[in-house]
């Protein structure tokens, strides 16, 4: 239980700083990345990347967005001249009450 009260209590304050503090991209990456789809995919991810960026692609339907994050992997010191791309791709599922879920695939090259 006390577990339990510890994660609702910590995810409600990062979610509050993240509403004061950021901007509408990035509170709209913030939901992206927290995705439980994509939390999954992101644990094969290279921990560790430099000179990242982040390429947005708006497709007409709402909810099938999808984002290209490129970077470099560090390998000890040095960057790797190969970049990483993970391209993550949003679609909206219609729900059985009638409206839509969100969900998300990922691929890492």
């Amino acid at each position: 239980m006390k577990n339990i009260v510890v994660t609702f209590l910590t995810l409600t304050t990062l979610n509050a700083f993240a509403t004061e503090k950021m901007g509408a991209e990035a509170l709209e990456m913030y939901s992206v990345l927290s995705n439980h789809q994509v939390v999954e995919c992101l644990r094969n991810a290279p921990s560790r990347m430099i000179n990242i960026s982040i390429e947005k692609e708006v497709a007409r339907c709402p909810g099938c967005n999808s984002y290209k994050i490129s970077g470099n992997e560090l390998n000890i010191d040095v960057p790797r001249s190969k970049k990483t791309v993970i391209t993550i791709k949003g679609s909206a599922v219609r729900d059985v009450f009638g409206g839509y879920v969100q969900t998300y695939s990922c691929d890492i090259d």
